[in-house]
């Protein structure tokens, strides 16, 4: 149930004030309907947002202040080759009379001018492409909302970081202006004036950090993949294909226990006659399912628990033909019956962890258990299911009958040898025939409710992988930009080379060892920052490791490429210069 608080109102006076409702309703019906009542801020409900989407968005809020340092760096880069460029114009300008911070400021309002632009093209991208994250969410009934539009807030944020960027990615060139000195700069050999060393090593640290930050992207890109991929092929123990899912809500049609116990075993006749129908069931959640999460406090008779074990275990009420509609293997005894109604004995299935837990080595059918005042026969141990993710593991589950334990709500499950989606107005006709005026809402296949199982990882994967596409390039241009800046400044040392007898192949070789040696000085620096990310994201992994060495192999030869190909360009350049006329122009 869902509503909003009104405003001073908190949620433990909200809860306090449901106590005298609680007992109302309950002297109404004659008997305590109401286990306990806890109200949660939707961002903290348990299954809920904060659970799902939390670790997500970590991720991918580091992922995007890794773009954004990558960014500034390639573009700290440029500002600094440009700069470099225009020493001479700028000692041009201090000689005529220019101060040395009107050069800052000059420089600086460039700098914002280009932050504005590209704060502008940001902003538009981020508009058309708000919503993108919700392309990822299926399309399921069920309470998903996230506010992804731009609002004062956001768009403030963009405005100060791009303001900040700017500042701080035009600061360098602004000061190396600054720090300009008239005469040996004017004079013809300005190129190799003793700050151009110092210009250089600060392009090649940013050039080696671009390395290891793509890197960085690279290897998460790659686990997430591989664990979407492993997801894809994953056993989750039942059998998703073929089944109809929609949810059935008695309680708006005010049926009684005993009238909805009644109703729900008509139903299941009714749908079961309807032609298509291979098998039909129900059950109070869906597999794979992060919502509708029930557990119950146990007693296992014979069983002497820890002094610090919880004694809990999860709990599905579940209607006959629940383990054969999802093909979910019985390991011993039997799966639910018509028999197993009100009024006779009550019996419970539990999974292969709840057995292995209370009594390894033995056989559990036959062994009781109590709920309450309530004791339950084991009549069937059924193999483990992924039931709310799948990365859990597994833990003790109990399924009782649905026609001995009336819930209002449960899901119609509708297995069909065809499309079950084509199945859908024939169970809507069958529902309708037991009952005019209920609804059966939210009739999906139950692969789709499955795949929202798979969203982290989907999302990952997706973005990871785009991001790093993205960060290569902007590695592989940074890389290009400072190997071509100290091809063009070492022209005439290229051609006293060649005049000496130098091949084409040493000048290449001598080229791409400046490449290879940002790509070594980066490297590390990305595996030890890759294997930071690969950690913070084990949880949110399926079948991978962390450390998993294909990922971390695959992004360091792609990212070893690139550089060869981003420095290979100046090499080849480098290569066939016109020796004469390098050193007639130097």
């Amino acid at each position: 149930m869902y509503g909003r608080l009104k405003p001073g109102v908190s949620v433990a006076q909200a809860t306090a004030d449901l106590a005298p409702i609680t007992r109302q309703v309950e002297q109404a019906n004659g008997r305590k309907v109401i286990r306990t009542i806890a109200l949660f801020r939707l961002w903290e409900a348990p299954g809920g947002s904060a659970e799902i989407l939390l670790p997500l968005i970590a991720i991918l809020g580091a992922v995007a202040g890794l773009v954004l340092v990558l960014t500034c760096a390639n573009v700290s880069n440029l500002l600094l080759t440009h700069a470099a460029g225009r020493q001479h114009e700028m000692a041009v300008r201090v000689a005529l009379g220019a101060g040395r911070w009107r050069l800052v400021r000059q420089l600086g309002i460039e700098s914002l001018l280009l932050a504005a632009a590209g704060g502008a093209g940001g902003v538009a991208i981020a508009q058309v492409s708000s919503n993108l994250l919700l392309a990822f969410i299926p399309p399921l009934g069920m309470p998903i909302g996230l506010a992804l539009g731009l609002d004062w807030s956001s768009l403030g944020f963009a405005a100060g970081a791009t303001l900040a960027t700017a500042v701080l990615v035009g600061l360098t060139p602004a000061f190396t202006a600054m720090r300009t000195t008239v005469s040996p700069v004017l004079n013809a050999e300005s190129l190799w004036a003793s700050g151009g060393r110092r210009r250089t090593s600060v392009r090649n640290t940013i050039v080696a950090a671009q390395v290891a930050l793509s890197m960085i992207l690279l290897v998460g890109a790659g686990l997430f993949v591989r664990s979407l991929v492993n997801a894809g092929s994953m056993k989750p123990g039942f059998d998703p294909g073929n089944v109809l899912v929609g949810t059935i809500d008695l309680a708006p049609s005010g049926y009684t226990d005993d009238e909805g116990l009644n109703m729900f075993a008509r139903l299941l006749d009714r749908v079961k006659a309807t032609p298509g129908v291979e098998s039909a069931t129900l059950a109070s959640r869906v597999p794979l399912s992060s919502f509708n999460r029930s557990s119950t406090r146990i007693a296992v008779d014979g069983y002497v628990p820890r002094e610090d074990e919880r004694m809990e275990a999860t709990i599905e009420c579940v209607g006959p033909d629940y383990f054969r509609t999802l093909r979910i293997p019985m390991r011993a005894g039997r799966g639910f019956s018509g028999e197993d109604v009100t009024g006779r004995p009550l019996v419970a299935v539990i999974n292969e962890a709840m057995a292995r837990r209370f009594w390894p080595g033995g056989d559990p059918v036959g062994r009781t258990f109590r709920r309450g005042r309530r004791t339950f026969t084991v009549v069937g141990v059924a193999s483990n299911v992924k039931s709310y993710s799948i990365n859990e593991h597994a833990r003790s589950g109990v399924y009782v009958p649905a026609m001995q334990e009336y819930w209002e709500k449960l899901y119609l499950m509708v297995r069909t040898p065809g499309d079950p989606k084509a199945l859908a107005p024939a169970v809507r006709a069958a529902v309708r025939a037991v009952d005019r005026g209920l609804p059966v809402a939210d009739l999906l296949a139950m692969t789709e409710h499955v795949r929202f199982a798979f969203f982290v990882q989907r999302v990952g994967g997706t973005v990871l992988g785009a991001v790093g596409v993205v960060s290569l390039l902007l590695a592989a241009l940074g890389l290009y930009g400072v190997v071509s800046y100290s091809v063009w400044r070492r022209v005439r040392e290229f051609g006293v080379r060649m005049a000496l007898g130098a091949s084409p192949t040493d000048v290449r070789r001598l080229v791409l060892a400046q490449g290879v040696r940002l790509f070594a000085a980066g490297a590390p620096l990305g595996v030890a920052g890759a294997v930071g990310l690969g950690l913070a994201a084990r949880s949110q992994l399926y079948g991978v490791s962390s450390t998993d060495p294909a990922s971390f192999a695959a992004a360091f030869v792609l990212l070893a490429v690139v550089v060869v190909v981003a420095a290979g360009i100046p090499a080849w350049r480098a290569s066939h210069l016109n020796v004469v006329r390098a050193l007639r122009d130097q």
